[in-house]
């Protein structure tokens, strides 16, 4: 096989294709054939950088919530998705004018990316473990300040690592290869494979399967103190009986709405893109000979690098807008302090003490 590397980023590689096939390769020529891309990411840089600084000044801003373990990783996951924005969103013209520039930086971009979006699912699975903990567990298990800064610092070390591994290892920066731009190293196929696979593992399968267990659990138990309510309350007749089990059906569905909204989310926003970048290795790794695809698979493969490109891994990064948003309106008292920081002091007044909601105790869901 050769020993050269040719280029195919999975979040980049539409891009890598039309330079190359444009007529003269220079930075207007890239602008012109992304702008699409570099719009949207600029769009969704913005509302990323809004949303999570909004959500971070308020509970840095707030005694109370500064207080708070849970809000604590909150504002470390916000501090990452704030990093994704501006080094990465907004910037994002300067990594597609590095693929047609000898640099250092256009091999970054991609790792520096996973880097932010692995702390941010890690993220996600400490806060799912924190309030399983919290709920079942608020006797036995007792999270510390410290413990829980030490566990958020070895988020971002892990993060870190896993995301630049290859740079420090395999696919080395090199002048001489491509440009300088390495993103997929094809003469290191099976490698590339058994790396995408741990990756995916450690930021989406596994916060994935924490995300559902703890948040079910905690659903669970929600809709069994309702219904132990519910059953103290009941009165025997048959009128009754009905209202009480379309009640019961609406707190059941008003319990199980955060965990179906927060898995439901992450889920739909990750699994397009994770199958598709799954695709993008597999199909080289299966049918690469003598260092080039078969016409039909390479066509097949560059639809799915569009699709990827412009769609699926969109998709994921708004997922970094979005979750300040659910969080901060399953929070009750980021919610409240929300609403009092925009002037609606009549809203915020109508949110009950979140500690006394008569669901679950100590729950913020």
């Amino acid at each position: 096989m050769n020993n050269t590397s040719t280029t195919l980023s999975p979040i980049e590689a539409a891009s890598t294709l039309n330079t190359r096939n444009s007529s003269s390769n220079n930075t207007v020529d890239v602008i012109a054939n992304n702008l699409f891309a570099i719009i949207f990411h600029e769009i969704i840089g913005f509302l990323i950088l809004l949303t999570n600084s909004i959500l971070a000044y308020l509970i840095l801003s707030h005694r109370r919530l500064r207080k708070s373990n849970h809000n604590i990783i909150i504002v470390s996951m916000s501090i990452g998705c704030i990093i994704y924005s501006i080094f990465y969103c907004l910037l994002f013209p300067l990594s597609l004018i590095s693929l047609v520039s000898v640099n250092v930086f256009c091999p970054l971009f991609g790792p520096f990316r996973n880097f932010c979006l692995a702390i941010l699912n890690l993220h996600l699975c400490l806060v799912g473990i924190e309030k399983y903990l919290l709920i079942v567990y608020s006797l036995n298990v007792i999270l510390t300040r410290k413990s829980i800064l030490i566990i958020v610092c070895g988020i971002w070390i892990v993060g870190f690592f896993i995301s630049f591994l290859p740079i420090f290892t395999y696919r080395p920066y090199n002048p001489a290869v491509s440009l300088g731009c390495v993103r997929i190293a094809f003469n290191l196929i099976s490698t590339e494979l058994i790396y995408f696979i741990v990756f995916y593992v450690i930021i989406f399968l596994i916060p994935l399967i924490v995300m559902l267990y703890c948040y079910g659990y905690i659903c669970f138990l929600a809709i069994q103190h309702i219904r132990r309510i519910n059953s103290q309350d009941h009165i025997y007749s048959e009128s009754s009986d009905n209202n009480n089990r379309t009640r019961l059906t609406k707190k059941n569905l008003r319990a199980a709405k955060p965990f179906i909204i927060m898995v439901g989310t992450f889920l739909l926003t990750w699994l397009p893109t994770t199958i598709c970048n799954f695709i993008l290795l597999l199909i080289p790794y299966l049918h690469w000979h003598n260092g080039k695809l078969s016409p039909e698979l390479s066509r097949v493969q560059s639809i799915a690098v569009r699709l990827n490109f412009y769609i699926f891994t969109n998709i994921a990064s708004s997922y970094c807008a979005i979750i300040p948003i659910i969080y901060g309106y399953f929070n009750p008292e980021i919610r409240k302090v929300f609403y009092s920081f925009v002037g609606c002091k009549a809203a915020a007044a109508n949110i009950a003490n979140p500690t006394s909601n008569g669901v679950i105790s100590k729950s913020q869901i």
